[in-house]
């Protein structure tokens, strides 16, 4: 909200005009009609500091008008107050975050997790309170400003005393640093407000979630608050305020059927605990895994058998060889290769669905604290119907493994650490990169405020020569015509 300054500071030219009249009519009235005392010296001084006044702010105030506008202070407190609120969610963060990896020694993760929130908390820190420091200095400015002419009257009617000097620089900074305060404390304000914006937690309440997965894995967990990857059993934190909802597990690029159920927690001695979260996915057909000592890296089925002959037979050998006599298997196959001894049909086809999978928005540099997930897109596997025939031999067909996902997480980013190292991260790296053109327009007015009040405190002992100068031409210009008036005066 604007305020009409320009009014405000002609009110206080007005006092300012007030005191010379009464300083000047003490002079003439008092100390030279009353006292008898020479006051000339004195009279030229006052009449050309009264002028020298009305030409400065005649000069000033239409200046004023291309500065930025006095608004209403902001309230600083609340500043205060949102990072109390976010400091203290992330430290609970780093709470959570230890729990879950000083059980499984990722002391150096923690480590690192650690020391980002705590630059996180000091970077919004440090914003805060010196937003709240330059709305402080606005609203002292702020009250200084309608008495900045006053000041410079003062300063002006004894320009030789010390004290004008102070007078001088308090009315000339008044003047032209508060409109310039008061923008930098609404930038600076505006940036805060925003970044609490952005920082705002769905709630106060973290809690810490167990998962039992029972499926294919590693498998990809989607859920209402991020993702993260399970291979039996692991704890990830959640906002407490908020249910969680699973909406799909992926095994690889396969979307698998699943049921899920959350257990509520029982008696424990960590009151962080919510419970636990029932996952059991199943492949969503009947399909036989191909495995070896590393793990589960795809599937494979038969869809239809044709006999040819009465001695036609087919069955698994293992989990990778199918054995066909005298009949022909149309295979469906998501493996990274077939092979076999017989004549193979292979076509390409998409009829089992599939998904892309991505991993929450995190900076590079903290990717290994939560892991890395699959790409968006397909590798290392294809979707085949295979269709191979045997007539009078044997036929073996080998199903190959791919490469599976790579994908791991160290700390599962969902809920309080998916908000706390995807958002504040983001956000202070953005306004690390802009902070050169905060400090410039700080040090712009710092320098304008100082350059003015130095110029004005600079100039003031030779308007102490000029106003005495002008006084004395504008005295003796109407002393004519004052005497006239003076004969009128009953006194």
């Amino acid at each position: 909200m604007a305020m009409n300054y320009t009014s405000i500071l002609w009110g206080a030219v007005g006092t300012g005009v007030s005191l010379f009249a009464i300083y000047i009519a003490y002079l003439v009235i008092v100390k030279g009609r009353l006292r008898g005392i020479n006051i000339t010296r004195e009279l030229y001084s006052a009449v050309g500091a009264f002028t020298a006044f009305i030409i400065m702010m005649s000069i000033i105030t239409p200046l004023l008008g291309h500065l930025p506008s006095l608004t209403k202070p902001p309230p600083g407190g609340w500043v205060l107050e949102q990072y109390d609120v976010t400091s203290a969610i992330l430290s609970v963060v780093k709470v959570v975050s230890a729990l879950i990896l000083f059980p499984i020694e990722e002391y150096g993760a923690y480590s690192i997790i650690s020391s980002a929130i705590d630059g996180i908390i000091g970077f919004i820190g440090g914003l805060a309170y010196l937003t709240a420091m330059v709305i402080a200095l606005y609203k002292a400015l702020l009250a200084l400003f309608p008495w900045a002419p006053l000041f410079i009257s003062l300063a002006l009617a004894r320009p030789n005393k010390p004290g004008s000097f102070v007078l001088m620089g308090i009315g000339l900074m008044a003047l032209v640093a508060t409109p310039l305060i008061g923008w930098v404390a609404s930038l600076f304000y505006k940036i805060t407000m925003g970044v609490v914006a952005v920082l705002t937690p769905p709630c106060l309440d973290i809690k810490i979630l167990g998962v039992a997965y029972f499926g294919p894995g590693p498998a990809l967990v989607t859920t209402s608050q991020g993702v993260f990857m399970t291979n039996g059993t692991r704890y990830i934190p959640i906002w407490g305020c908020e249910g969680l909802q699973v909406s799909q597990v992926a095994w690889d690029w396969l979307v698998l059927n699943y049921t899920y159920t959350i257990q509520p927690p029982g008696f424990s001695i960590i009151p962080l605990y919510g419970g636990i979260l029932m996952i059991n996915a199943q492949l969503p057909f009947p399909a036989t895994a191909i495995e070896n000592s590393t793990g589960v890296y795809g599937a494979w089925f038969p869809l239809r058998v044709l006999r040819y002959w009465r001695n036609g037979t087919g069955y698994m050998i293992n989990d990778t060889v199918f054995y066909i006599r005298n009949e022909s298997v149309l295979f469906w196959a998501w493996v990274g290769g077939v092979g076999g001894n017989c004549s193979l049909r292979i076509n390409e086809t998409g009829m089992v669905k599939t998904t892309l999978v991505s991993g929450p928005m995190v900076l590079p540099m903290f990717a290994p604290l939560t892991g890395t997930y699959p790409p968006g897109y397909y590798y290392g596997y294809r979707q085949m119907l295979i269709n191979a025939t045997a007539f009078n031999e044997s036929c073996i067909v080998v199903f190959e493994p791919g490469s599976r996902w790579s994908g791991y997480t160290t700390l599962p980013a969902t809920g309080p650490v998916k908000w706390a190292l995807a958002g504040p991260l983001n956000l202070v790296t953005g306004l690390n990169s802009q902070w050169s053109n905060v400090e410039t327009a700080f040090t712009t007015v710092g320098v304008i405020t100082a350059a003015v009040t130095l110029l004005g405190i600079l100039l003031l002992p030779y308007l102490a020569i000029g106003t005495a100068y002008l006084g004395a031409i504008i005295v003796e210009f109407i002393s004519p015509l004052w005497g006239v008036i003076s004969q009128l005066l009953p006194f």
